[in-house]
């Protein structure tokens, strides 16, 4: 478990880009999880069994971070932040 303990503001930052990246390891599982999970909420199809639901989020969760498009979407939202510090 202490592979999931993150740390400062740098640190978690660090966590993040590395998954981002395509480092794999326990923090990058705990993020393809909880993101299927919410995944699997946000699409509501509540004729699919859980079970469906969530294999489907993991693979959703996995194909965003390996295409890049989560970090994408993470650089658009450091921008926007940025942006709106400024202001």
């Amino acid at each position: 478990m202490s592979e999931l303990i993150g740390g400062d503001a740098i640190e978690n930052s660090k966590i993040t880009l590395d998954i981002f990246a395509g480092k794999h390891g326990t923090p990058r599982d705990a993020v393809v999880i909880n993101s299927a999970a919410a995944i699997a909420a946000f699409r509501g199809e509540l004729d699919r069994s859980p079970v469906e639901r969530l294999s489907e989020g993991v693979s959703a969760a996995i194909e965003a971070i390996d295409s890049g498009a989560a970090a994408q979407l993470l650089t658009r939202w450091i921008e926007l932040s940025q942006k709106l510090a400024s202001t």
